[in-house]
């Protein structure tokens, strides 16, 4: 019963804090990473900036949630799962939703904050986690079938932040 009720709080604080900013939280991200080339961190205090801030606030803890269903899946001992919302695809969502909202934010063209790399690299630890998580959860034989695609958000993630950190 607490499982299911801190899914569902997980799943509406994604939904609340990704509002309008996400283009597609169902497809794939579209920015590729060496469009990330040349970002550069100023020192801004705009509402622009905090805007942006905001944004990489939600990514962070949309990639958090990512690994909290992902860990929940594959560490954990087994659970009950309804059809057709399993915690792993439930991770691939968020991260799906996180790399939305990461590429909006890097298309506005916005410059980086300075107070944006603290973030950025919370952000890119828990991307690193998830490769952990599912390395730990294959060992075990836990497995699913949306491993690879998670992989797949993740290491978007990883490229498009290591890009913004990039001098």
């Amino acid at each position: 019963m607490e499982r299911s009720i801190v899914n569902v709080v997980l799943v509406a604080l994604g939904t609340l804090l990704i509002g309008c900013e996400a283009t597609s939280p169902s497809a794939p991200s579209s920015v590729t990473p060496g469009s990330v080339i040349g970002a550069r961190p100023v020192t801004a205090n705009t509402s622009s900036a905090s805007q942006f801030l905001t944004r990489l606030k939600n990514v962070n803890t949309l990639v958090t949630s990512a690994n909290q269903q992902l860990t929940e899946y594959t560490l954990g001992p087994p659970v009950p799962q309804s059809p057709g919302a399993p915690l792993d695809q439930h991770s691939l969502d968020f991260y799906l939703k996180a790399n939305a909202v990461l590429d909006a934010a890097l298309l506005s063209g916005e410059p980086l904050p300075s107070a944006g790399t603290d973030i950025l690299n919370a952000i890119l630890g828990q991307a690193n986690h998830t490769f952990d998580v599912i390395a730990a959860a294959i060992n075990r034989g836990r497995l699913s079938t949306y491993y690879d695609e998670i992989e797949s958000q993740a290491q978007h993630t990883v490229d498009v932040v290591t890009g913004l950190l990039a001098p």
